[in-house]
């Protein structure tokens, strides 16, 4: 069988479509948002009861704050809550690693680890899942001031009710 001009534009159509759709397809799977990485995957019925700030998440006699007043921690979550993603190759600087931990009652904990320069990684206790094993750049959205005033290395363990 011999190949027409006729069928060769439309096997080069097709071919085309299909590269259009894999690339759009990359694209939309490769931005997120913090909501729906967290906040879409917390129960409605159990709230967040603890939110842990700290820096260098590994080591465990790093300062830290823990903060269990619900109206800061709808603070914290409100400001988290606009943030957008993209999907990176590049793992950003583990020095200056700043761990801010949700807690929720009864559920998962979430783990979100921020790098410099505006690095994010989440981790969920619930299931390993993709979206879970990446780490994104910050687009928008997000003012660390608030997190990095609360993680400040000279604080001590507080317990803010």
């Amino acid at each position: 069988m011999i190949m027409t001009k006729r069928r060769w534009c439309i096997f080069g159509g097709i071919i085309g479509l299909f590269l259009l759709f894999s690339l759009f397809t990359a694209y939309t799977q490769s931005r997120t948002s913090f909501r729906a990485l967290v906040l879409d995957h917390l129960p409605d019925n159990r709230p967040v009861e603890m939110i842990r700030i700290q820096h260098h998440y590994m080591q465990p006699d790093e300062t830290h704050i823990m903060i269990t007043n619900t109206a800061m921690i709808a603070s914290i979550m409100d400001q988290f809550s606009d943030v957008k993603l993209k999907s990176t190759n590049d793992k950003g600087s583990f020095e200056n690693m700043t761990s801010v931990i949700f807690k929720v009652q009864y559920g998962a904990t979430f783990i979100v680890h921020l790098y410099e320069p505006n690095m994010m990684r989440v981790n969920n206790s619930h299931g390993v899942n993709k979206k879970y094993s990446k780490t994104y750049q910050i687009t928008s959205g997000y003012d660390k001031t608030m997190i990095e005033s609360l993680a400040d290395p000279h604080v001590k363990e507080y317990l803010i009710d």
